[in-house]
Order: C-alpha cells, then structure tokens, then sequence
C-alpha cells in the first residue's frame, strides 16, 4: 500500500511533464503549405500561332502543355497578353509541359500560346503561394 501512495505523484509528474510536451510540439509545429492552383484557357482549341489569355490573378508561377503541339507561356501585365513579365518558356512538342517562375508573385494575366501552325488544345495553369 505504501509502495502505490508514493508512486502515485511520481506518476502524475511523468504524465503531466508528457502531455507539456507533446502540446509544445503541437504548437511549434510548422503551418501547412498554402499554395493554389487555378487553371486558365483550360481545353481552348487553338489555330496558327493563336495565344489565350486568362483572366488576371494573383500568381508567382505557369504551367503551361498542348495537346498536339508544343505551346509557349507567360505572364502579362496588359490585358492583351502582349507585355511579358519575366520571360517566356516552351515545351518541346505535343503533350510536354512547360513551367515559369520568372514572373515573380503579383497580379497578372497568365498566357498561353499555340507553337504551331496546325490546330492545338492548349492546358494552362496558375500558381500561387
């Protein structure tokens, strides 16, 4: 009897000093990854050299593939896709995808462009953190 009331608050401790710890490692665990993804000219036919652009969005990377043909992707601080910011990044041919960071992350329109004369369905998609 004696040997259980003295091991009791030796228990009690050990459990306690457990249940601080394993709350300390609870807290200082580091937050979840908040990164999304948004696509754009999602399945557009394309024709001759023909570009897409999306509508503006906060994003700090391209990802950009055609379905017959190679494409070409960047992003644009003008509604007509014409001023690249950052540069310009193609696929090697049909089904390959491309990728682009060059941008830097604020608010752009994300293009997408047919790098062929035949027709083509284009696959873009935005990043951000």
């Amino acid at each position: 009897m004696e040997n259980l009331v003295t091991h009791r608050p030796k228990a009690l401790l050990l459990a306690g000093a457990l249940l601080a710890l394993c709350l300390t490692f609870l807290v200082s665990s580091p937050p979840k990854a908040s990164a999304a993804e948004s696509n754009y000219c999602y399945g557009f036919s394309a024709g001759f050299y023909q570009k897409c652009v999306g509508q503006p969005r906060s994003l700090n990377a391209l990802y950009g593939s055609g379905w017959n043909h190679s494409v070409c992707i960047w992003a644009s601080s003008g509604s007509g896709g014409n001023s690249v910011a950052g540069s310009t990044t193609c696929s090697s041919g049909p089904s390959a995808g491309t990728y682009n960071n060059s941008m830097g992350y604020a608010y752009y329109y994300p293009v997408i462009q047919n790098n062929a004369a035949g027709a083509n369905t284009l696959y873009g998609v935005a990043y951000r953190p």
